[in-house]
């Protein structure tokens, strides 16, 4: 069954051929369209998945604000193996959430989102202040080295290491991880996230594409 649509996922579609372990039928993966995106924060190259859009917005709800543990894998399951073995090499590194979040919900949702890729975790970073960033202008999240630090049993020297996290807003989160990694030694930083949001310019791009894509003026 489907965790999206909980409908019957058929192992006769072309995706699930190939990847027959998928939790997502080939339906609401379409939905979810990705495009895969290079970016580049402080030198430091990286990829998004996804544009932070409609859908992405709300069965990211589902998972942090409904506590749904179940749907966590769905936003990688296609893409398990090819990522995995691009980066086979490297030690991941989750963005820090806040303890008592997680305490809540009883799980870290950015481990769960990649965990499903099998690369070896270390939770090297630590948030030291309960604020969330969506709640914060474009100046306040430029502050967000202040609230981070890495913890006390970090072990990176001389890794290769993967920062990952699920959104990627104004990169004031990422790019204070990133440097906090360096310090701690990191041989060969990457970062996969797994949506980013648009800005309005790249937005109204986008949907002009779409638009003279389905013959629409």
């Amino acid at each position: 069954m489907c965790k999206v649509c909980f409908k019957e996922i058929s192992p006769q579609s072309w995706l699930h051929l190939a990847h027959p372990k998928a939790k997502i039928c080939s339906a609401c993966f379409r939905s979810f369209s990705p495009h895969f995106k290079a970016i580049k924060l402080d030198g430091v190259t990286g990829l998004s998945i996804y544009s932070y859009d409609e859908v992405i917005r709300e069965k990211l709800y589902q998972l942090k604000g409904c506590f749904d543990q179940e749907i966590a894998p769905v936003f990688l399951d296609f893409f398990r193996r090819e990522l995995h073995w691009n980066f086979r090499k490297f030690v991941a590194v989750p963005a820090p959430s806040w303890e008592g979040d997680n305490q809540l919900r009883e799980f870290n949702h950015v481990v769960e989102i990649f965990k499903v890729l099998g690369l070896p975790i270390q939770m090297a970073l630590v948030k030291t202040e309960h604020i969330k960033q969506a709640d914060l202008n474009f100046e306040k999240r430029q502050e967000v080295s202040q609230r981070i630090e890495l913890s006390a049993n970090a072990n990176l020297k001389g890794k290769y290491v993967l920062f990952v996290d699920d959104v990627l807003t104004s990169g004031a989160t990422a790019k204070a991880c990133i440097h906090l990694l360096q310090q701690a030694g990191a041989k060969k930083i990457r970062f996969l996230v797994m949506a980013k949001t648009e800005k309005p310019k790249e937005k109204r791009k986008k949907e002009t594409n779409e638009n003279i894509n389905t013959g629409i003026r």
